[in-house]
This record gives C-alpha cells, structure tokens and sequence, in this order.
C-alpha cells in the first residue's frame, strides 16, 4: 500500500512537471513572437520573408511561390507583424494543412499594406474549436488589429486555406519641439 502512494506521488509530481515545462515553453513562444527578428533590420520585409520561405520549403518540401511587391521600407512594427503572421501561417500549413503548395503575397497599395497567405490542403471547419490551430490565427489576428488592421481566413475542408490581412499605414507626423 505504500509503494502505492509513493507511485501516486511520483505520478502526481510528474504531472505537475509536465504541466509548469509545457507552461514555460507557451511562455516562451509568446515571448519570441513578440520580438523583432533581426534578420528584418538587416535584409529588411521582402528579404527576410524570402530567407523564412527558403528556409522553410527545404524543411518541410512544400512548395510556396511568393510575391512581394514593395517598393521601400515599412514601419518596422508592420514589417515585424508581417513576418511573424506569415512565419505563423506557415508553421499552421506545415502541421495541420497537409498541403502539397502554398504561396504568399505582399503588396502596398496607397497607405495600406496587404497580405495574402494561401494553402491547398485539407481546410478546416473555421467554426470549430481545435485548439493549437486556433491560438495560431487568434496570435495572427490580435497582430493584425494591434495595427488596426484586420485578418479573414477563408478555409473549406478539402480545399485550402486563405488568410487575407490588410494593415493601414499611417501617415507619421514628426513633432518637434520648439
């Protein structure tokens, strides 16, 4: 009876590891999301969207075609938005999408900054509640609006997913002081 106990204990102390590792690695996901990749100060948006994809088709051998058309530099806290809602939206297509393609689109228009990121997989039901895959598009869409942009996901089981984010670029006026 005893050796039952300290069973149960052991079983208990593990669950309660298991639970504060799985605790401290959501933390740090969060965390990392959160901060600027340097490779956008150094390549800059298009650059380092290429380097991400390039990265990420020799890992996963799916294809994507990207599109980037932009002719300067963004305010680096959209182009910080635009890397992590496509590094997202990729990471979804690599886990759950079973797609054989995907591509990605990126285009300013007037003083609004567009993103397109497309699938051909299974889709899924977007009304449906499956967990991981939902944290995902809830992160993708909270970037969007800290913006005051929007992000629409399109998906139909057995035929893709789209994920359409518009981001308005503000005209920024300088202050000076006098």
């Amino acid at each position: 009876m005893e050796t039952n106990c300290v069973q149960c204990a052991a079983q208990s102390k593990a669950a309660d590891l298991r639970l504060v590792a799985s605790q401290t690695l959501d933390e740090v996901h969060d965390l990392s999301m959160r901060l600027r990749p340097r490779v956008l100060d150094d390549l800059g948006l298009a650059a380092a969207l290429e380097r991400l994809v390039s990265e990420w088709q020799a890992r996963y051998k799916i294809p994507v075609d990207v599109i980037i058309q932009l002719s300067n530099r963004l305010p680096g806290e959209v182009e910080t938005a635009i890397y992590r809602i496509a590094q997202e939206a990729l990471t979804n297509i690599a886990r759950h999408a079973q797609a054989k393609s995907a591509s990605i689109l990126v285009e300013r228009r007037d003083d609004v900054v567009r993103v397109i990121v497309e699938d051909d997989g299974v889709g899924f039901d977007i009304n449906t509640n499956h967990g991981e895959r939902h944290l995902g598009l809830l992160g993708m869409r909270e970037r969007a609006e800290l913006l005051n942009g929007t992000l629409v996901v399109e998906s139909t089981h057995g035929h893709g997913t789209s994920i359409f984010i518009e981001i308005p670029l503000q005209s920024e006026i300088i202050a000076v002081e006098l």
